[in-house]
């Protein structure tokens, strides 16, 4: 069974750049202007499968305190 490598991997192969590593650390750059702007923790999920980005800020600390 010969699958085809994914083409950031043979990108990567052949000495060009890591695309999805990119994404991702551009996410993160991402949360952590978010954290300086708005405080709090932010998470990040970036899916490839279904061309996804989010960055939202996880209020799960918040969690049965009053408002």
């Amino acid at each position: 069974m010969n699958q085809p490598i994914h083409p950031d991997l043979e990108r990567q192969l052949i000495g060009g750049s890591d695309l999805l590593s990119e994404a991702k650390n551009a996410a993160r750059h991402l949360s952590g202007i978010m954290q300086q702007i708005h405080g709090g923790e932010w998470d990040i999920s970036v899916n490839h499968d279904n061309c996804f980005v989010l960055v939202a800020r996880d209020f799960s600390d918040r969690k049965g305190t009053p408002e």
